[in-house]
């Protein structure tokens, strides 16, 4: 199976949060799982630590999550089209590229955004 993981799960994964729940942290580990994380996901955490929300170096973020066996998925142009034109009555752009993303390719999100969750339903979500 392939999961694409939230910008949060991303970081609760990296500084090792207990936040994360144990259950999507084996669905993870499990050595048959496809692990990604968008570019967007990493543009929205560099936007955090400019504005002073989040205290992370995100280049060394993407280096561990290289060391743990993730992918780093590219922002295309047929993502960005669709993400744009996404029929989802939700305003934030990460959310919208994320779901798009997992979407056109077939994978899961690793959430807890509910507003993802609400939207693309349990079977294509889950919960972090």
């Amino acid at each position: 199976m392939t999961f694409l993981i939230d910008s949060h799960v991303a970081l609760w994964w990296e500084t090792g949060d207990a936040t994360l729940n144990s259950s999507a942290r084996e669905e993870i580990e499990d050595p048959s799982t496809e692990v990604w994380c968008s570019v967007a996901s990493l543009w929205e955490l560099a936007i955090k630590v400019r504005a002073g929300k989040l205290i992370l170096d995100v280049a060394i973020m993407v280096e561990r999550l290289g060391e743990d066996g993730f992918g780093l998925l590219e922002i295309n142009a047929a993502d960005a089209i669709r993400g744009g034109l996404f029929n989802w009555d939700h305003k934030d752009p990460f959310d919208r590229m994320i779901a798009t993303q997992a979407i056109r390719r077939g994978w899961k999100i690793v959430t807890r955004d509910q507003a993802i969750t609400h939207f693309l339903g349990d079977s294509l979500t889950i919960q972090a």
